[in-house]
């Protein structure tokens, strides 16, 4: 409940038809009582008219204070910043929602220690909230070893333990939103609930959609509700199960290259960017995967969002990760024509495809990817 991974701030990669919604004045009042050090301010983080907006108040006598305008509950998270604090992530953190009218925030001896008042909302929110407890009481052992194994460059158990923090992830985010939306279809957050269950890349888009039509129709046509049903529709272009739709795009040199002349061969679809970060970092699976089964016939087809004009950064990039499969772009960002065939709306994304075209796995990464790999090529050291 610590990051401040919005999923709204990822949604506006989607062209979205949406109507206005009405907006009413909030105020958070909150008062700092009994805490080790002296706080210089508060930042308050929250998703505000389809952007990250970050407000900060100074704090007086251990009291600080923040009013805006919300067209409805939002999840917020709030910082205490020290003056020694040299950016504006400080280590004091809580996560409550905020809505319309006026809330109170009181802090017992430590930041997160709180009782939120005037926020209905936030009383729904600490019911995920204890959902996550038993889960994060495992994650961390996890981490601590998955780090430890990293250190010691035991790449065998470092695999291990992330299949166990990935599974376990998994079922956090069904206890937490999927049983919390099926339970309460009715609350004031079961949207936001069923947002953060379906994630960007929609793997499960059927039942995401019937989930979404357990709401209340008002919730169903609010903006939210519309950039759902919006993501849930780009995922059915490309369902695991389904044909890998076909397309031609220009490879480095400017020869055209079908994703149909890959036919034959287990093929990782791959959409990335030279400036995506995360994209980068599954750059270095991808090189030793690839490495490991290419003898086998396994193939990868990188496919670029870079902007227009920024081929440069393209090719430095594929030369930077080492990445000897073919790559294709059209340099046309979020409007490659490939990425729209998919539905892609955020990266990094791929899709796995069968020797018959079909897409048998999506989103795959890490110790997943590793796994598959081995069950198609089985025996492969």
């Amino acid at each position: 409940m610590k990051s401040l991974g919005w999923i709204l701030s990822l949604m506006i990669c989607v062209p979205l038809l949406t109507k206005a919604q009405t907006e009413s004045k909030f105020t958070l009042e909150g008062k700092l009582e009994n805490l080790q050090g002296k706080p210089e301010k508060v930042l308050l983080y929250y998703p505000y008219r389809e952007q990250n907006f970050m407000d900060s108040a100074e704090v007086h006598d251990g009291k600080y204070h923040f009013d805006g305008l919300l067209s409805g509950p939002v999840r917020a998270d709030l910082y205490l910043k020290y003056k020694k604090d040299t950016t504006n992530m400080g280590k004091d953190v809580m996560s409550i929602f905020i809505q319309p009218g006026d809330i109170t925030v009181n802090s017992l001896n430590t930041f997160s220690n709180v009782t939120v008042t005037g926020s209905p909302s936030n009383e729904d929110f600490k019911l995920i909230q204890a959902a996550a407890v038993p889960f994060e009481s495992k994650m961390a052992p996890l981490m601590d070893q998955y780090n430890t194994y990293a250190k010691a460059k035991n790449k065998s158990a470092q695999n291990q333990i992330a299949k166990q923090i990935l599974a376990l992830r998994q079922q956090m985010n069904d206890n937490m939103y999927g049983n919390f939306v099926r339970s309460n279809p009715n609350s004031i957050i079961a949207l936001y609930a069923l947002q953060q269950y379906a994630g960007i890349n929609i793997k499960n888009p059927d039942e995401i959609q019937q989930l979404l039509l357990t709401l209340p129709a008002n919730e169903q046509n609010s903006t939210d509700g519309q950039k759902l049903s919006q993501l849930i529709k780009l995922a059915k272009l490309a369902p695991v199960g389904g044909i890998a739709p076909d397309f031609i795009q220009n490879d480095t040199l400017g020869n055209p290259v079908a994703l149909s002349s890959f036919r034959g061969h287990y093929t990782l679809l791959s959409f990335w960017a030279s400036w995506c970060g995360p994209c980068r970092s599954d750059n270095k699976l991808f090189v030793y995967n690839y490495n490991k089964y290419k003898a086998k016939g396994f193939k990868i087809l990188g496919v670029s969002l870079d902007k227009p004009g920024d081929k440069e950064d393209w090719l430095d990039a594929i030369h930077q990760d080492k990445l000897d499969w073919t790559q294709v772009s059209d340099l046309q960002f979020w409007n490659n024509a490939a990425a729209k065939k998919y539905g892609v709306v955020a990266l990094p994304q791929n899709f796995l495809i069968d020797p018959s075209g079909k897409i048998v796995a999506k989103d795959v990464r890490g110790a997943d990817l590793e796994d598959l790999l081995a069950k198609y090529y089985p025996g492969t050291n």
